[in-house]
């Protein structure tokens, strides 16, 4: 056998977020103290204003309405950060997620 390859197995404790904080109006401002975000607000589009990036420094947010696909959810940087080297991040598919994480800008994963 080719022993060449090995694979270390990571195991994280913290997988899933230990809060959940709900936007249900139009627009929302992320703290650092959010790790998921419960989209609930059936009026139309939501902004979800993200705060400065910090390093290794995750956020989970989902559209727990089911409207993303008629009334997206709209992720948006902080200053001149970016996702994906992208300047906002849409969720556009009914019940939808997008989970991102920080490290020289925010990533979706």
């Amino acid at each position: 056998p080719d022993n060449s390859v090995q694979t270390t197995a990571v195991t994280n404790t913290n997988q899933y977020p230990n809060s959940r904080t709900v936007a249900d109006g139009p627009v929302y401002s992320a703290t650092t103290a959010d790790e998921y975000i419960a989209v609930t607000y059936n009026g139309g589009d939501v902004t979800i204003n993200l705060y400065a990036g910090v390093t290794n420094k995750g956020l989970v947010i989902k559209d727990e309405r089911g409207r993303a696909a008629v009334n997206p959810i709209h992720i948006v940087p902080n200053a001149a950060d970016r996702i994906d080297n992208q300047t906002n991040y849409s969720i556009t598919t009914n019940y939808g997620s997008a989970r991102i994480w920080y490290n020289a800008g925010w990533h979706v994963i």
